[in-house]
């Protein structure tokens, strides 16, 4: 990847994995959904998700030791966080959750949890503070614990009515609308084409990348093969590819950029005429280099998404370039005179 800012080193990575994963499978939301490795929070919930974190490894390794099971627990996971280190996103949780919940079933296979596993000086420090007690208050810290329990199991419901509740909502994904966009117009025969990334590169970056190829100069990368995920998201309600600017009609993201690509790409889309539908962020270079008019198209925003992650949400519009003589076909008149127009 080419990022503007320094990522962090490989031991940091593993660290994460060790002293922030297991907090955030169940207990705290810091991260957001993003590649792990782009992710930054103030000093203290660094120190909060390694401190639960701690607590969730000193109950399964004394668990797993008690069990003869410490390899099982210890050895599948330090090969996750190095395998991981560099291409673990926070959307991959649940892998972790899965992994700490299939211990637990191996834990409890043979022998159910008991309190013949609470280590002997919790249960002394226990004893002596239950000495001083009366029956009443000894009731009434074990159901404190109980409503303890309950709170931490808790988090994770909340996060799934959370969850539920925004989906019911809100669109999460632009499939549906887009579908229902293109049917409208009946543009599903119309050439549609994605836009692809540019990155700004330097000459040593582009050396790293057998044949960088960059339309605008030298001081980028054109990956021809990585493209917006509208269309691709649209394609399972229709019957074809609706791409029709990807490498060998294939209707997925590839993530891989065959050297000397970019170059062919970007010269046989010259020779083609302009697309019904163009998705992309909109950047001069994606017309300029193309030969497409800016002003045959107006920016149609289709659709308003809603992304819930855990407690946290992320809102985004889509839209799209349409030209003008279809947005005619589609909605049976004149496209307005700006640039923009929302239909969402």
């Amino acid at each position: 990847m080419l990022v503007d800012f320094p990522l962090p080193s490989a031991w940091q990575m593993v660290l994460r994995f060790w002293f922030c994963l297991p907090s955030e499978m169940m207990f705290t939301s810091v991260f957001s959904d993003a590649m792990m490795s782009f992710i930054s929070a103030p000093i203290w919930e660094w120190v909060m998700m390694a401190v639960i974190s701690s607590l969730v490894w000193a109950v399964f390794i004394h668990l797993a030791y008690r069990r003869k099971e410490l390899g099982l627990l210890l050895f599948p996971y330090a090969m996750m966080s190095v395998l991981g280190a560099r291409y673990f996103a926070a959307h991959h949780e649940g892998i972790i959750l899965g992994f700490f919940i299939m211990m637990l079933c191996v834990l409890c296979r043979n022998r159910p949890l008991s309190m013949d596993d609470v280590p002997s000086w919790m249960k002394a420090l226990g004893a002596r503070a239950s000495a001083h007690m009366s029956e009443c208050d000894r009731a009434l810290v074990i159901n404190a614990g109980k409503c303890v329990g309950v709170l931490l199991l808790g988090i994770s419901v909340y996060w799934n009515v959370y969850a539920c509740v925004t989906d019911v909502l809100y669109p999460y994904s632009q499939a549906r609308a887009l579908s229902s966009l293109i049917e409208r117009g009946n543009l599903q025969n119309e050439r549609m084409m994605s836009g692809w990334t540019r990155l700004e590169a330097t000459k040593e970056e582009r050396q790293k990348w057998e044949g960088a190829y960059c339309g605008g100069g030298d001081k980028c990368i054109d990956f021809t093969t990585w493209y917006p995920a509208d269309l691709i998201v649209a394609n399972p309600y229709f019957s074809k590819n609706l791409i029709s600017n990807s490498q060998d009609g294939s209707s997925y993201l590839l993530w891989y950029q065959p050297a000397g690509q970019a170059k062919k790409d970007l010269e046989t889309w010259k020779n083609e005429e302009e697309p019904a539908l163009y998705f992309t962020l909109y950047q001069p270079f994606y017309f300029k280099d193309l030969g497409y008019n800016r002003a045959d198209y107006i920016e149609v925003r289709y659709v308003h998404l809603v992304r819930p992650w855990k407690d946290q949400y992320k809102a985004s519009t889509c839209s799209v370039y349409m030209r003008r003589d279809v947005y005619r076909k589609v909605f049976h008149k004149e496209a307005p005179k700006g640039m923009v127009v929302d239909i969402s």
